[in-house]
C-alpha cells in the first residue's frame, strides 16, 4: 500500500476532455483514498477552471503559464502556435511533471485522463522507491509474422506508452531531457519516425540508469494496443482506457 501523500497523480486535459476527470479522480481514490490529483488545463477560461475545481473533489488545477517561467511560456506558446492539441499536451507533459516534482518534492504518476487504474498499479508505485522512472511497453507484436501491422507500430509509435509513467522525486534529469527534446519537435512526423512525445521514451532506459521497464504481464490497455494484447490469465491490467 502506498504511504500517504508519498506520490502525486497528474494528468493533462483540454476542455473537451474535462468530463473524464470525475471518473479518473474517483478511480484513483478507490485505490488510494488520500491521493492528490493535479490537473493541467489547456485552453480553459477562468470560469471553466473554477467550475471544474468545484465539481472535481481532491484535485488541484493549473494553467500552462503557472508551471513554467514566463519567458519559457512565451517561447512554448510561439513554438506551439499552429500545433495540434495532442502536440501541445505532449510538450507540456514533461514540463508539468518537472514543475510538480520541484515544487512538491514528491514523485509523480502521470496518467492520461481516459485511463481507469486498477489494483496492480501498486507494483509500479512501490518500484518508485528504487527507480527514478518506470515505463510500460506498448506491447505491440515483436514478430512481424504475428502481425506485420502491429510490428510496424513499434517504429511508428515507440516501444513505451506515454499514457502511464511513474517518476520519482529524483527524476529531474529525466524530465529535463524529455522536455528539451519535446520542445525541439513534438508532432506525428512519419518522415523522421517521430510520434509526438512518446517516441522519445525509447531513449530513456538507454540514457538513464535508474529506469525500470515493467514485465510483460503488466498491461496498460489503450486504443493503440487493444487489438494485440492476449488474454492470458496471468496478465495483470494496470490501467485501461475508458474510450475503447
Amino acid at each position: 500500500m502506498e504511504r500517504e501523500s508519498e506520490h502525486l497523480y497528474a494528468t493533462i486535459v483540454d476542455t473537451k476532455e474535462s468530463s473524464l476527470l470525475k471518473d479518473l479522480s474517483s478511480g484513483i481514490s478507490s485505490i488510494y483514498p488520500n491521493a492528490d490529483l493535479h490537473v493541467l488545463l489547456l485552453g480553459a477560461s477562468g470560469r471553466q477552471i473554477r467550475k471544474l475545481s468545484k465539481d472535481t473533489k481532491a484535485a488541484t488545477f493549473y494553467s500552462p503559464n503557472a508551471i513554467v517561467p514566463f519567458y519559457k511560456y512565451l517561447i512554448l506558446k510561439l513554438r506551439l502556435l499552429f500545433s495540434s492539441s495532442r502536440a501541445i499536451k505532449g510538450v507540456f507533459k514533461p514540463y508539468f511533471l518537472l514543475s510538480l516534482i520541484q515544487k512538491q518534492k514528491k514523485g509523480v504518476i502521470l496518467i492520461d485522463p481516459d485511463l481507469k487504474i486498477k489494483e496492480p498499479i501498486s507494483e509500479m508505485v512501490n518500484l518508485l522507491s528504487v527507480y527514478d522512472a518506470v515505463l510500460f511497453p506498448n506491447r505491440f507484436p515483436l514478430d512481424p509474422k504475428t502481425s506485420e501491422e502491429g510490428f510496424i507500430k513499434n517504429f511508428k509509435k515507440g516501444f513505451y506508452t506515454s499514457s502511464l509513467i511513474g517518476l520519482s522525486k529524483n527524476a529531474e534529469s529525466v524530465l529535463k531531457w524529455w522536455a528539451m527534446v519535446c520542445t525541439y519537435r513534438c508532432k506525428n512526423d512519419k518522415k523522421r519516425s517521430l510520434y509526438y512525445e512518446q517516441s522519445y521514451l525509447n531513449f530513456i532506459p538507454v540514457i538513464f540508469d535508474k529506469v525500470k521497464v515493467m514485465p510483460s504481464k503488466f498491461h496498460v490497455i489503450t486504443d493503440d494496443n487493444n487489438d494485440y494484447l492476449g488474454t492470458d490469465d496471468k496478465n495483470e491490467v494496470v490501467a485501461e482506457s475508458t474510450l475503447i
